[in-house]
């Protein structure tokens, strides 16, 4: 693969680029500033907005700062888009905005410093989205703590920043050295050249920059060069598991090699190529979806081993496609008809009413019984409005058997039940604990699920 050359990108284009944005944009109000603190007590700047969907968890990449957000309409605007509906987490990496440090810095800190600031925000899981050096540090914490990734989103990440020339997706030693000059006269290099070269229009870049050159320091930026310097994602991403998304600007050559390049490594990567910034959005919801379905609404909020239980509840719910419910005309079947309809509401469950007309054993099994067939039809209409309210799909049946149990359970095989409710009438003082022969039998033998209601004094 030959050189990549970023002197010779097209003019920047910002994603998304405003029109002719010149005027400061106010804060953000939905973006509280607050304080994570890593293991080793430094402090670390992030915001948080809240949202139902599943959290996505963001480091800021290098000359990008919280507080330059708030200037840069066209960056804000797109993370904005990006996290919409779910919990965006963005926070100041060690060595500039709020969270100052002039150590040297290791991929493992960072990584560890990413943790900090999901548990300080109440994220157990998260998808981690990076951008430029921002893109190592997800990889980092992808490895770091596995079970805690639901998915990576990488965007304009090399696999490496000092690469030789025609060395595949990484930046070729000479544009790092020209972002990082050591020159006195100019000790904080020019990060406008590193912002040219990620695409970022020139009102953009010029707010980040002004808000990020007061905090950081030549000592900082001299650690942050060494990093980059040793930085190396090829022997990392083939270990990695987490659903992966790589975005591969069409309209960049050099940043579309970078992302083909880190595909290739990560087993599961999906790689896409997309037009404009309105395209990129679309992959990002579109992967978002994909994950939040498969973790559950909570998947953020619950370590994986809660997640996965609530998730096999959730389907064992969901599969109840035919629930049966012995009724008879009163509350307490009302009752047993109302649960199995809650229980099916979502999946549009088939409710099979039945009421059995018992036959005393003197008697042939067709001989007619009129007052209990009316009592019966009487539990059955009842049931069928219940079912009606739920708009749930309902049918009847009323037999004669000699056993009510029997008949039950043979109902429940014939129609090949995933679930019998069945309600407990009134008990007599003393005997409230006391299961029926009837229900007692039915659990015993039915080919299904049996879920009793047993209804209290209370």
């Amino acid at each position: 693969m030959a050189a990549i050359d970023l002197s010779a990108q097209p003019p920047a284009v910002s994603e998304p680029a405003p029109s002719t944005v010149h005027a400061m944009p106010p804060p953000d109000p939905t973006l509280a500033w607050r304080a994570a603190f890593s293991a080793d007590g430094a402090s670390l700047r992030y915001a948080e907005r809240a949202g139902h969907g599943i959290a996505v968890v963001s480091p800021l990449s290098q000359g990008t700062t919280l507080a330059g957000l708030e200037r840069a309409f066209g960056q804000r605007s797109f993370l904005d888009a990006a996290g919409a509906g779910h919990q965006l987490v963005l926070y100041d990496q060690r060595g500039a905005g709020g969270s100052a440090d002039n150590e040297p810095q290791g991929w493992e800190r960072r990584a560890a410093d990413l943790w900090a600031v999901a548990d300080a925000a109440g994220v157990e899981r998260a998808v981690l989205y990076g951008v430029f050096d921002a893109g190592h540090t997800i990889a980092h914490a992808a490895a770091l703590q596995p079970g805690r990734v639901l998915g990576l989103i990488f965007n304009r990440v090399p696999l490496a920043f000092a690469g030789a020339p025609g060395d595949s997706g990484t930046v070729p030693l000479a544009e790092l050295e020209r972002w990082f000059p050591h020159d006195p006269a100019a000790p904080l290099g020019d990060p406008l050249a590193l912002m040219a070269a990620l695409g970022i229009n020139e009102a953009d870049a010029t707010a980040l920059i002004d808000a990020w050159r007061p905090t950081v320091t030549p000592e900082a930026l001299a650690a942050q060069e060494t990093l980059l310097r040793a930085a190396d994602l090829r022997p990392l991403l083939p270990a990695l598991r987490a659903p992966a998304l790589f975005v591969a600007p069409k309209r960049r050559p050099a940043l579309q090699r970078w992302a083909e390049a880190g595909a290739e490594l990560l087993p599961g990567a999906r790689l896409v190529r997309p037009e404009n910034a309105g395209e990129t959005l679309g992959a990002m919801h579109a992967f978002l979806t994909v994950v939040g379905a498969a973790s559950g609404r909570l998947g953020s909020r619950l370590p994986a081993a809660l997640s996965d239980t609530l998730s096999d509840s959730r389907r064992s719910v969901g599969a109840l496609r035919r629930i049966v419910v012995p009724v008879d005309p009163n509350v307490a079947s009302g009752r047993a008809v109302e649960l199995a309809c809650r229980l099916g509401e979502a999946q549009k469950a088939e409710i099979v009413l039945v009421h059995v007309v018992s036959v005393p054993h003197v008697l042939p099994l067709d001989h007619p019984l009129p007052e209990a067939a009316r009592r019966g039809e009487r539990a059955l209409t009842l049931g069928q409005v219940i079912a009606a309210e739920h708009g749930l799909p309902c049918r009847t049946r009323l037999l004669q058997e000699r056993s009510p149990a029997g008949g039950i359970v043979r109902l429940a095989r014939e129609e090949q039940a995933d679930l019998v409710v069945m309600a407990l009438g009134e008990r007599a003082p003393g005997e409230e604990d006391r299961i029926s022969n009837t229900a007692q039998e039915v659990l015993r033998r039915a080919p299904c699920e049996v879920l009793i209601d047993r209804r209290t004094a209370r």
